[in-house]
């Protein structure tokens, strides 16, 4: 064969191997998978726009082909978009998944609300219609915008009201209610939950603050910071469970045991707290909070000598200094505040009922402290522990009446209505009827929409 002939020969065949040697491999479902989860833990973090552009790249990878990775993708994608306020866009991508309108699945809440957002209500109605359990309670409160978006008001009234009952302390829902019962033209019943919202302004800047913690990758800190949300909201139950959660991810997280002391004064159990506080390095912080526990058990010198180190080592401690003088005078005998005198001794006298005795059998001696709390003008104390004795109390009638009296202002109705709901019982029963006829709802309306989701 002539040198010319060889080549004629070899050089197609270079061509090709360099071809093939310089195209990527071929798109494959273990790819997919890989982008999914780079974009979630992105997601988690709310580095959201890297998240969509993690997204964006497998998709232009994977071309044309239909896959479940690739469905998976482009229903990530879809809420990657609602979450950058991109809702026709996340709606059509959702769609191209594959997703049946009324199918219940996960990201089908998320196509509801992307059609709630881009002035598709009737489509979101008949979403949000087929989903089931939690995602169905969960999102009674968007089914009901979507509603009276479509000129349903009463039905999406109704549904608003039961994403209360089955939530009371979510805040989007009562500017959900209040802007529905608007458009029904009853302004005046609007105005409690619409202030009720308003009031909620600092919490949601403490979920902001949480936001920016997972931003960062601080999972703990955003935990402990929705902590002090709950506890501000008199959610000590709730605030209690995340601090737990706060000090899994992160053992050594002082602030979070500190909060944890705090809610054990607060629930006269000083006891509890001096367990882990007198453990603790002896830094500021931690020297005021024990101060607080040393005075809240009766020991009035170790609560001076605790105040009087922190106050030593930051004078900025307004509080520690203040405890040192008043259990200096205490110590000497001086007669102080009356009222304050007399919230101690009614502290003393909870904590002396309840100890040796496990939390969950201190229920007589917990209810004699919210009536104490409540005779002395001590409301919102008197509220926070009212709702943690129903959390650990066995189901009766009587506990949540006493707990639905204390929270009488119109703001709470459903407060009121979601602890009533909790027993069922004639008197609980009357009161709840009644409870849902003030606010012109159908209470048996209300438990049908519940229903499906329970």
């Amino acid at each position: 064969m002539s040198l010319r002939a060889c080549f004629s020969v070899l050089i197609p065949c270079m061509v090709w191997a360099c071809t093939e040697s310089d195209r990527p491999p071929a798109w494959s479902d273990d790819e997919g998978s890989a982008a999914l989860k780079a974009a979630d833990e992105l997601a988690g973090r709310h580095r959201v726009a890297e998240a969509l552009a993690e997204v964006d790249r497998a998709l232009e990878r994977a071309g044309e082909r239909d896959s479940p990775a690739k469905r998976k993708l482009l229903e990530r994608r879809g809420t990657l978009l609602l979450s950058l306020s991109r809702p026709a866009e996340a709606a059509r991508a959702i769609e191209e998944a594959g997703l049946p309108a009324s199918g219940g699945r996960a990201a089908a809440r998320w196509l509801g609300q992307a059609y709630l957002e881009s002035g598709e209500p009737s489509k979101a109605v008949d979403v949000f219609a087929g989903l089931e359990g939690r995602d169905h309670l969960d999102c009674l409160p968007d089914q009901g915008t979507a509603l009276v978006e479509a000129g349903r008001i009463e039905e999406g009234i109704h549904a608003i009201a039961a994403g209360l009952l089955h939530d009371a302390w979510r805040d989007s829902a009562y500017l959900a209610y209040g802007r529905a019962l608007i458009r029904a033209g009853r302004e005046k019943e609007a105005a409690p939950f619409l202030e009720r919202h308003r009031a909620g302004e600092s919490l949601r800047k403490l979920e902001d603050d949480a936001l920016a913690f997972e931003y960062r990758g601080d999972i703990a800190r955003a935990l402990l910071v929705r902590a002090r949300a709950e506890r501000s909201r008199g959610r000590l139950h709730e605030a209690i469970d995340l601090l737990h959660a706060a000090l899994r991810q992160k053992p050594d997280l002082g602030d979070a045991v500190l909060e944890l002391a705090r809610i054990s004064i607060f629930l006269c159990r000083p006891d509890d707290a001096l367990d882990i506080l007198r453990k603790l390095p002896r830094k500021p912080a931690a020297l005021a909070v024990l101060g607080d526990a040393e005075e809240a058990a009766g020991n009035l010198t170790e609560a001076a000598a605790a105040y009087r180190e922190a106050v030593s080592t930051d004078r900025e401690l307004v509080a520690a200094a203040e405890g040192l003088l008043r259990v200096e005078a205490r110590r000497r005998g001086e007669e102080g505040d009356p009222g304050k005198e007399g919230l101690y001794a009614l502290r003393k006298s909870a904590r002396d009922r309840m100890r040796g005795k496990q939390l969950s059998k201190s229920v007589e001696d917990l209810l004699f402290l919210v009536e104490g709390l409540a005779m002395s003008g001590k409301s919102a104390e008197a509220r926070a522990l009212s709702l943690f004795i129903v959390r650990i109390a066995p189901p009766l009638g009587d506990i949540v009446l006493a707990a639905a009296e204390l929270h009488d202002d119109p703001s709470e109705a459903f407060i009121r209505l979601w602890l009533l709901d909790r027993v069922k019982c004639p008197a609980t029963e009357e009161r709840f009827r009644k409870e849902s006829a003030q606010l012109r709802l159908d209470p048996d309306r209300l438990r049908s929409l519940l229903a499906r989701g329970r």
